[in-house]
């Protein structure tokens, strides 16, 4: 009942690269997107979607993770530069879980999952529309 619903982990910017298959124009780099690649400013303030749990707080090539459990369903918000919570911390939704890391050519970005237990959802059909 929440599809479509929840607030995005960003309060700027914009979805860089969807779910799913992709290919970046003008190159013939192609790739599977787990989630949504969002752009925002370097730095910027990434919060939770919904209330849940911290499960783990990990390192991913020089990135931050946060992993938040919501019953079955986990959401995973990457390229953070800092977490601002550890494992086991209760957030609510709107809390900040850390803040943008930038991409290789150094804008803001993040990488945001949407997982039911194992399984990749697409996080676009989660969040409202901008």
């Amino acid at each position: 009942k929440n599809r479509g619903k929840l607030p995005w982990p960003i309060d700027k910017g914009n979805i860089k690269i969807h779910y799913g298959p992709y290919s970046i124009p003008g190159t013939k780099l192609r790739g599977t997107n787990p989630g949504l690649t969002m752009e925002t400013e370097e730095k910027a303030a990434v919060k939770a979607i919904f209330d849940g749990e911290v499960v783990a707080v990990f390192d991913v090539e020089d990135g931050w993770n946060v992993l938040v459990r919501h019953g079955k369903y986990f959401t995973t918000y990457g390229n953070l530069s800092s977490a601002a919570v550890t494992k086991g911390t209760k957030v609510k939704a709107g809390q900040v879980v850390g803040k943008a890391g930038a991409n290789a050519d150094g804008n803001g970005e993040i990488e945001f999952l949407v997982l039911m237990e194992n399984k990749n959802l697409d996080p676009a059909l989660w969040i409202r529309r901008k």
